[in-house]
């Protein structure tokens, strides 16, 4: 029965109290929107696909009768090709963000970023542990991310012909320029600020309600005070008097 007492006393706290909440909520959306558009520098994302292709995955099989002459000729694409083209790309990953790879690229676009700070920016993953590489480009421009998505694969391609001889990187997805930002997500900063205020605004109340110590009812006499209740004294509204024997 005290459990029941305390939830709706608690029910009611709130309820009066409701503005508070509210303003908390408000406050706390505004000023995370604030700091978030503010003092957090956007974040933009380009992102480009290629291909590593061997070219032994696509062959001619000619076979030949007794006199020698052509039987048929047919394309022919087998799983260990296409193992072997999954083995090189991985093999080959690594050279994406070596420093002569991205020096070149910073060169070329003559950029104004360290190898440190651009090869943080570059994300690479091999999809599905097969021959195909997605590039990831995260700078604060989306010009930038663009620029250095598709520079990126050319330049790759070409060391890669200078230091192995072999030239099989095709782009699948050319990167795109970036319309909205990646990070910060403003929405979601906004959400998780209304979210602290209400708590804020919900423990200060709680804070206010516990350093109260007038007695607001009957019960708390009994409670707090362990005096038995004689009577109460009923105030009407304010244009009412108070009736007294």
């Amino acid at each position: 029965m005290k459990k029941n007492v305390e939830i709706a006393r608690y029910y009611k706290l709130f309820k009066k109290k409701a503005w508070i909440l509210i303003l908390g909520v408000v406050l706390g959306g505004i000023i995370s929107g604030l700091i978030t558009s503010n003092l957090i520098d956007p974040i933009y994302q380009a992102k480009t696909t290629i291909i590593i292709d061997t070219k032994t995955s696509t062959q001619k099989d000619t076979t030949y009768d007794e006199y020698g002459s052509d039987n048929k000729t047919q394309n022919q694409v087998t799983e260990g090709d296409i193992n072997f083209s999954s083995k090189i790309a991985q093999t080959y990953m690594p050279i994406l963000k070596s420093r002569k790879v991205i020096d070149k690229v910073i060169d070329k676009l003559n950029l104004n970023m360290s190898y440190e700070y651009l090869s943080q920016c570059i994300t690479t993953t091999q999809v599905n542990q097969g021959q195909i590489i997605d590039i990831e480009v995260k700078t604060k421009s989306p010009q930038m991310s663009y620029d250095i998505a598709n520079t990126l694969p050319d330049v790759f391609s070409s060391e890669l012909e200078n230091l192995t001889k072999f030239d099989g990187v095709q782009v699948i997805d050319s990167a795109i320029m970036p319309q909205n930002q990646v990070y910060p997500n403003v929405q979601q900063n906004k959400m998780i600020g209304a979210m602290l205020g209400l708590a804020i605004a919900i423990l200060l109340v709680l804070i206010v309600d516990y350093l109260d110590n007038k007695l607001k009812t009957p019960q708390d006499v009994e409670e707090y005070l362990e005096l038995p209740l004689l009577g109460v004294v009923i105030r009407e509204n304010s244009n009412s008097l108070i009736h007294k024997r």
